[in-house]
């Protein structure tokens, strides 16, 4: 199965490579081995969580249907699990993890979010809510607000996470090692967090401590280096978003990372190349969508379909951008169908901002916010 998920996460690196049936075939096979090793494994055994997260992967992002989910397999095995282990034992926390993102991948947001707080818990009692490892599970349980599109809870706990983060990662007035590569992500993900969210300038403070911890730290310079050249052109695209330098260094990477190709969208339509905007965003809807994003697709998704809408919107292709701000609106709906639902909200301002209706039945959802 590790074999098998590698192939997967390749994939996704270079998805232009790899033939859709193909990796299809893959998730499918991961499946069918992991049912097959999943009754031959005790539940307490470490193994059967870590195989039941490739099955999780595989089945969502696979679109594979008439097996059992996850979750319910895991529900099956908890009290087992937990008989064996102990409620308050530390692994209990990393199999709360494995349901909570396997509730995550399939929708069901009200039970991810309940066994994120439950994860917490025994973080809270084994490590304290003062420590790094609260900080980042603050941060997963952050995304898990955001995919739901309630931003104000996800902008609440995510600044708590990162607070904690920031004080156990500057240590007094020296910088924590051991906690290198996984602050720069959370940084990462401030940005991308405000980013997504069209608060480019609430950006600024973090690109700028990305700048410093990536250039300016002579201790951890060559261990940064890569991640320097490959990151830092997109976090600064946030803030200077026309910049036509970004294009040309991202361009010949458009295919190698999905992070580079969405921001390299962004790029094309604030510079008004609308149809490189069309072409690379029809195609890396169709990647996301079809599993070769194995982790986050939502997270990638909501980045693509904006984009995609607005450059047909500008270049005055009105039916193109009603079927993508359609499309986004049912699947956005399925998540979280509330009246406060961020993404709703946002896709109804889009539509009227290009002049074309959305069918909102399925939540009967009315428009919160005025029109730009």
């Amino acid at each position: 199965i590790y074999m098998l998920g590698t192939s997967v996460l390749a994939a996704s690196q270079a998805p232009e490579a790899i033939d859709e049936q193909h990796h299809h075939d893959t998730l499918s096979n991961i499946v069918l081995i992991a049912q097959e090793l999943l009754p031959l494994i005790p539940a307490h055994d470490k193994q059967y969580v870590d195989i039941l997260e490739w099955y999780t992967r595989a089945v969502t992002y696979g679109h594979i249907t008439e097996v059992p989910l996850a979750s319910e397999i895991l529900m099956q095995a908890l009290p087992d699990i937990i008989h064996f282990y102990g409620a308050q034992h530390p692994y209990i926390a990393t199999v709360y993890n494995v349901l909570s993102n396997a509730f995550e991948d399939e929708g069901n947001l009200a039970s991810a979010k309940l066994y994120r707080n439950k994860q917490l818990d025994l973080i809270t009692l084994h490590h304290g809510a003062d420590s790094f490892n609260y900080g980042q599970n603050l941060e997963s349980l952050s995304f898990v607000y955001e995919l739901g599109g309630e931003m104000a809870q996800a902008d609440e706990l995510l600044l708590q996470g990162y607070r904690i983060a920031k004080q156990q990662f500057y240590q007094a007035g020296a910088i924590n090692i051991e906690y290198m590569d996984n602050y720069i992500n959370f940084v990462l993900y401030m940005i991308y967090h405000y980013a997504n969210t069209e608060r480019v300038q609430a950006t600024k403070p973090y690109v700028d401590e990305l700048h410093s911890l990536l250039t300016h730290n002579n201790a951890t310079a060559l261990l940064n280096l890569t991640i320097y050249q490959e990151r830092q052109p997109l976090a600064m695209m946030l803030i200077n978003q026309d910049d036509a330098g970004i294009i040309k260094q991202l361009a010949p990477q458009e295919d190698k990372l999905l992070d580079n190709a969405v921001y390299l969208i962004t790029a094309y339509v604030n510079s008004q190349q609308y149809q490189q905007a069309i072409t690379l965003a029809e195609r890396l809807k169709r990647i996301v969508l079809s599993g070769y994003a194995f982790f986050y697709p939502t997270h990638y998704y909501q980045q693509v379909g904006f984009d995609l809408a607005k450059a047909y919107g500008k270049s005055g292709d009105n039916n193109n951008a009603q079927r993508t701000l359609q499309e986004m609106y049912d699947y956005n709906a399925k998540l979280n169908p509330a009246t406060d639902n961020y993404w709703l909200q946002r896709i109804l301002r889009d539509a009227k901002r290009y002049a074309v209706e959305i069918n909102t039945a399925s939540t009967e959802h009315e428009l919160m916010a005025e029109t730009d």
